[in-house]
């Protein structure tokens, strides 16, 4: 269950940085070009954190599916 969680955050936060540019679009309109810079690169920040909570999540799931597998995740050194 603290996957769909984790994922759902991820999304969440890329919703919000979406909406964050459409913020910034406005500032463009308005011709307040270092403001929209400013928010611009918020948003890009709060996107790059989604997107590394959905890859977080996508590698938790597969070491997951591989550990209940028995695979052990390769070879072993002995």
């Amino acid at each position: 269950m603290f996957f769909w969680l984790r994922e759902m955050a991820g999304w969440a936060l890329i919703a919000v940085s979406l909406y964050i540019i459409r913020t910034s679009f406005r500032f463009v309109d308005q011709r307040q070009i270092f403001e929209a810079g400013t928010i611009l690169f918020a948003a890009l920040l709060v996107m790059r954190c989604g997107t590394v909570l959905i890859r977080l999540n996508t590698v938790a799931r597969i070491a997951l599916q591989m550990e209940n597998a028995g695979d052990g995740g390769g070879k072993r050194i002995p």
